[in-house]
């Protein structure tokens, strides 16, 4: 994996960096939010799942926010 060309650089920075890089934070971001969003509106009925599906979601959200950001 480390010599594909576009996954290797992002294992190399959290190898020895242990932070991501912008791009792919907000891509992680967007991800979370237009999926999940999606299936909490249009693929679960109850009200109660909803409301847990978002928690995970805003906890995963929360995750990604917080691990550190490289620099380049």
């Amino acid at each position: 994996m480390l010599n594909n060309k576009t996954f290797g650089p992002m294992i190399r920075n959290w190898e020895q960096n242990k932070c991501i890089s912008c791009r792919i934070t907000l891509i992680a971001i967007a991800s979370m939010i237009m999926v999940g969003g999606y299936s909490l509106i249009y693929a679960v009925d109850s009200f109660h799942l909803r409301i847990t599906g978002g928690v995970f979601i805003a906890l995963g959200l929360i995750t990604v926010i917080l691990i550190r950001t490289c620099k380049s």
